[in-house]
């Protein structure tokens, strides 16, 4: 009788998450259906977890106050699903989480994630539809190639981490790969060949010559790696684009 009163249609619970639901019919045992106050759904659970309290609600915003995961029973690639949900919550906790370590060069800027790609399973097709052919877990989520400071479906690009690090901003006032000379008088250009793997360097005389020496060398070199990943499907035809686009320009 106690365990009846317990789980009767009408009671309600509060979970670990804190979500709220309240039962509203007894299923076949041993399923209820329940509705959840705050993203006024409802969905077929095992009572026991009503018991644990270990039910959630896939339209509360758990992840930073702001990522669900929607109706992900449609997303059914076992192989990605944790490496792609764990790039969204990462994504998510770089712009909203303020105690994250990120945090300071991704929200403390401004950068933010469309309201699309707060939903999970809308972010999960989206990374499927658009990875490249051999894409794997290390490929890297790119939102700056294209530009905009948000993360969205309109911006951002998978990519390998190689070709993403070639985007990352210089440390201090020189311009990425530059350094100066103690003097003054001398700059240093260098960088590690796409190809060989080699460090490269020249000193010249001032900053303009040292940075068109860089784009007859390392960009050029880049480029022709960003082509070669192309066609070996680590990268998309619009990565590609974008990428040319943004070096060459």
């Amino acid at each position: 009788m106690r365990l009846a009163s317990k789980y009767s249609v009408g009671s309600k619970h509060t979970m670990k998450t804190g979500v709220v639901l309240t039962i509203t019919r007894l299923l076949e045992y041993p399923y209820v259906e329940v509705f959840f106050e705050r993203s006024k759904t409802y969905r077929v659970v095992r009572k026991g977890s009503v018991g644990l309290r270990e039910v959630k609600d896939f339209w509360y915003p758990y992840v930073c106050g702001v990522g669900f995961l929607g109706d992900f029973s449609t997303c059914k690639d076992i192989n990605s699903f944790r490496y792609i949900k764990q790039k969204w919550e990462n994504m998510l906790t770089r712009c909203y989480l303020e105690s994250s370590t990120n945090y300071a060069s991704y929200g403390g800027k401004g950068v933010y994630v469309a309201k699309d790609f707060h939903n999970f399973t809308t972010f999960y097709h989206w990374y499927l539809q658009e990875k490249p052919e051999f894409a794997t877990s290390k490929s890297q989520l790119d939102k700056d190639i294209i530009g905009g400071g948000i993360y969205s479906k309109d911006t951002c690009l998978i990519i390998p981490a190689r070709v993403n690090a070639y985007f990352k901003k210089s440390i201090g006032t020189m311009p990425r790969g530059i350094s100066e000379k103690k003097s003054g008088k001398y700059y240093v250009a260098n960088y590690v060949c796409y190809k060989t793997g080699e460090t490269k360097h020249r000193t010249l005389k001032t900053c303009g010559e040292a940075l068109e020496w860089l784009r007859d060398t390392r960009d050029v070199e880049f480029i022709d790696y960003c082509r070669l990943c192309l066609n070996s499907g680590l990268i998309t035809k619009l990565a590609m684009s974008a990428i040319a686009k943004k070096v060459l320009t």
